[in-house]
């Protein structure tokens, strides 16, 4: 899922940010949900709503065609816009060597986005509600959930 379509980033109200990111390495990557706010409790009361949003993903709910037919088109959009400037495709050449350790799966990263189902994205919000999670904080932390409170819910 990209900005502005995923459920989670449906989620976001006045006065909270809350994105998904996804960092990839040749063997692992590094997946989560990117929360800010004017204030703590608001932050708290979002972050609890995307796990929910994702533990719903993982259960087969939520997840619609059109989310998936939306996300697909902005991730091919994205991966065009990508490669129209020379320091763009470069970047793009730096992420694929890091990643996959060759230059072969450009010409794969567009079918490989167009095959996605939506099987595909339950499954991997079930691998990620199965791991355990890391938190990262600036600020209140004090006023966060804690990692019980967001297993329960």
């Amino acid at each position: 899922y990209g900005q502005g379509v995923s459920p989670i980033r449906e989620l976001t109200t006045e006065g909270v940010n809350l994105s998904t990111f996804l960092f990839r390495y040749a063997t692992q990557g590094l997946f989560g949900i990117y929360a800010d706010g004017r204030s703590a409790g608001d932050v708290n009361k979002q972050f609890t709503a995307a796990v929910l949003a994702l533990k719903n993903i993982a259960s087969g709910k939520g997840v619609t065609a059109d989310h998936v037919t939306r996300a697909k088109n902005q991730a091919l959009a994205e991966l065009a816009n990508s490669l129209e400037k020379p320091a763009d495709f470069a970047v793009h050449l730096g992420a694929e060597i890091a990643t996959h350790q060759s230059l072969d799966q450009h010409q794969a990263t567009p079918d490989a986005i167009t095959k996605l189902s939506d099987k595909d994205i339950i499954q991997a919000a079930k691998t990620m509600i199965s791991q355990k999670p890391s938190f990262v904080v600036l600020g209140q932390e004090a006023f966060l959930p804690y990692l019980e409170d967001i297993q329960s819910s």
